[in-house]
């Protein structure tokens, strides 16, 4: 008898709440955009496979490290949304890949909704040898996405959502059905040569990285365009360039996002004897 999977449903109307709950590996989740924050999450838990889906109603940046031993497949809900994806700008015909550990920087837009699937890397692996696949370790190593043809794209989400409906109605294991199916559709891409997708510059993602990276050193204190300019070694066009291309938002937006973040969070915790207090130690005095 096939088995049946951990199943957990839930819908926020705290974004704090939701970044906590969705946390996979060490990947922080922020929030770009400003009002008020409405999502979901759905997960089935195996004993070798996560699935799941999120809804956002926000722009949302995922950063960190993905979860060790699992190599997760990112699969949008939505063959027409647009969002970056490490070095990319893609669209719903495509399954992104992210090997375990490995640095991960997404952006998504409002109402984007996801489909990752984290796979357990020896579960994987031996279930492509057994299916004849050899070398799809090796092929999904050497790139950060595939782009899919859109039928079969729109086939995988109809399968996830059949998955969850009823994983009990498969004749094989759901795990091994789900992880089967993106094999084979990732060697049909390989096979088929489609690959195009538009990449951003990487010296542009250098710039974004790094100031990023300014950006949350001076976290507790507002930095000026020239400040950034300073620290990365670039034009103010450059950055502008830079960040407009890889976040969709001026750099000045994106940090006091950033900033906003921060503030809210030591707000929801307590640890404070004022909000005046917390205003202004990040620089906020309105």
């Amino acid at each position: 008898m096939p088995e049946l999977p951990v199943v957990s449903s839930l819908k926020f109307r705290d974004f704090d709440f939701f970044a906590y709950e969705i946390e996979q590996g060490d990947i922080v989740h922020k929030q770009l955009s400003s009002g008020h924050f409405s999502g979901s999450l759905s997960q089935l838990a195996g004993e070798h496979i996560i699935l799941s889906i999120h809804r956002m109603n926000q722009f949302i940046l995922q950063q960190g490290t993905t979860l060790e031993g699992y190599i997760t497949f990112f699969i949008p809900g939505d063959a027409n949304q647009d969002f970056t994806w490490r070095c990319n700008q893609l669209r719903g015909d495509v399954i992104g890949v992210l090997q375990g550990g490995m640095e991960h920087y997404c952006i998504t837009h409002p109402n984007f909704v996801g489909m990752p699937v984290s796979i357990k890397s020896e579960y994987l692996i031996h279930l492509a040898q057994d299916l004849g696949y050899y070398e799809f370790l090796d092929n999904i190593t050497k790139r950060e996405c595939f782009v899919i043809d859109r039928k079969k794209s729109e086939e995988i989400r109809l399968e996830i959502g059949r998955i969850f409906q009823n994983p009990s109605f498969f004749s094989k294991s759901w795990q091994e059905y789900m992880a089967a199916t993106l094999i084979r559709t990732i060697q049909l891409d390989q096979e088929t040569g489609r690959n195009t997708v538009f990449r951003t510059g990487h010296s542009r993602r250098r710039i974004c990285q790094k100031a990023i990276h300014f950006m949350q050193e001076r976290i507790m204190e507002p930095a000026s365009i020239r400040d950034l300019t300073e620290a990365v070694g670039v034009s103010e066009r450059n950055l502008r360039y830079a960040f407009h291309e890889v976040a969709k938002m001026s750099p000045k937006r994106f940090f006091d996002r950033m900033r906003l973040n921060q503030v809210r969070k030591l707000l929801r915790s307590g640890n404070f004897q004022s909000v005046i207090d917390v205003s202004q130690t990040y620089g906020y005095w309105h």
